[in-house]
């Protein structure tokens, strides 16, 4: 992936293997990741990671459709969604 930053959509039943191949492609593995799941919709959910982890294991959800937002662009929207998590938890 030559872009510092990309959103794939529809990408949900692919995360894993698309983080792998990124890792494996040269995508540095603390990339930060947001995978949003039914964007827009009462039910929305959005889970910070990054490739490594994504590439271990896709955030198990409902089913809906997913957005894999990545990129460096987003470490503060990792920051504060990992503290949002902390608190709710």
């Amino acid at each position: 992936l030559v872009a510092d930053t990309a959103v794939l959509y529809m990408a949900g039943g692919q995360a894993s293997s698309i983080a792998a191949l990124l890792i494996a492609r040269g995508k540095a593995g603390g990339t930060p990741v947001i995978v949003v799941e039914s964007a827009s919709l009462p039910e929305e959910r959005a889970v910070a990671t990054t490739l490594d982890a994504l590439a271990c294991e896709s955030p198990a959800g409902a089913g809906g459709p997913v957005l894999l937002l990545l990129g460096s662009v987003y470490a503060r929207c990792l920051a504060q969604l990992g503290r949002a998590a902390r608190a709710t938890a």
